[in-house]
């Protein structure tokens, strides 16, 4: 969760606000850790399940969390599109993406899926309102 504090402001504090999010989120980063998924396919994971049920703003920090990961555009974009170059990759990235509708076919990857998807959640309740980003880009 560390990554997402910087890059999403409040975070913390709305995952404080959502009831049980914060032990589901412990419990699931403690899964998360036990298991043998790398950082870089968990960054994947976390792109593929924020385009498959998070809106703009959880895609978006999603695509920045695995850019500071050192994950390079074009593996983003083949994530977001719930695919990826290599063969190990690809099998991750695509049951994270079919797994969105039913995380009991998971199976070791669910705790993956299931934290991008409550991590998507929270952003969304924190994404900034199409209205201010609106009118802060017709002043510049």
């Amino acid at each position: 969760m560390q990554v997402l504090d910087t890059l999403v402001p409040g975070f913390e504090q709305a995952v404080e606000r959502l009831p049980g999010a914060r032990e589901t989120l412990r419990r699931l980063q403690v899964a998360r850790q036990e298991g043998m998924v790398s950082d870089r396919s968990q960054a994947l994971i976390g792109i593929a399940v924020a385009h498959r049920v998070g809106g703009s703003y959880a895609r978006w920090v999603m695509e920045r969390a695995a850019s500071r990961a050192g994950i390079n555009a074009e593996d983003i974009l083949l994530a977001s599109l719930g695919t990826a170059v290599r063969a190990r990759e690809q099998k991750i990235v695509r049951a994270a993406w079919q797994s969105t509708v039913s995380v009991k076919s998971a199976g070791s990857l669910a705790p993956h899926i299931e934290y991008a998807a409550l991590a998507s959640t929270v952003i969304g309740m924190l994404a900034p309102s199409l209205g201010a980003v609106e009118q802060t880009s017709r002043k510049g």
